[in-house]
């Protein structure tokens, strides 16, 4: 893929993820958090600003959405009908330890 093609399709991810309202934002030196759908369900990613470094966080066999990041930037709380309801989840910015957040 040259140059110019991969720039154009990363403003378009980013523009999409943008508008979609499904980025989180930045947390720190340039990250960002965002759901995309990549196979049959959504996922949580992260990356740094200018595109590299894309990251799964989670392996989900359902949808999750909406990605912030905590204040201090080591966690983010997300929204996941998992365990057959709809509810907030915690996890450390690695993807590690999704836990509910009401425990």
């Amino acid at each position: 893929m040259s140059r110019n093609v991969r720039r154009v399709a990363l403003f378009l991810l980013l523009f999409l993820v943008l508008v979609t309202g499904m980025a989180a934002g930045s947390s720190g030196p340039g990250r960002i958090v965002f759901v995309s759908v990549r196979d049959t369900y959504s996922d949580i990613y992260v990356m740094n600003a200018d595109g590299s470094g894309q990251t799964r966080l989670t392996n989900s066999q359902g949808f999750v959405w909406g990605p912030q990041w905590s204040p201090d930037g080591t966690k983010i709380a997300f929204d996941a009908p998992w365990n057959n309801n709809s509810d907030i989840y915690v996890m450390n910015a690695d993807g590690k330890r999704a836990d509910p957040a009401h425990e």
